[in-house]
């Protein structure tokens, strides 16, 4: 089964890597585009940081 971005970066985030190397698993030359992507989701939930966009995406069983 193909995993969605979402999916990929809360796996990404939860395994504690930092942004930059989160970005370069997504070829992204430069973090402002991982990061863009990065609060597009956070707002989707209305997430004001990196713990708690997690423990939202827990709680909606967006992390399998």
């Amino acid at each position: 089964m193909k995993q969605n971005t979402g999916e990929r970066i809360y796996k990404y985030l939860l395994s504690g890597m930092t942004y930059r190397e989160i970005a370069n698993k997504y070829y992204y030359r430069d973090i402002n585009k991982f990061l863009y992507e990065l609060h597009r989701i956070m707002k989707a939930l209305n997430a004001s940081n990196r713990r708690q966009l997690l423990y939202l995406a827990y709680e909606n069983n967006l992390i399998i």
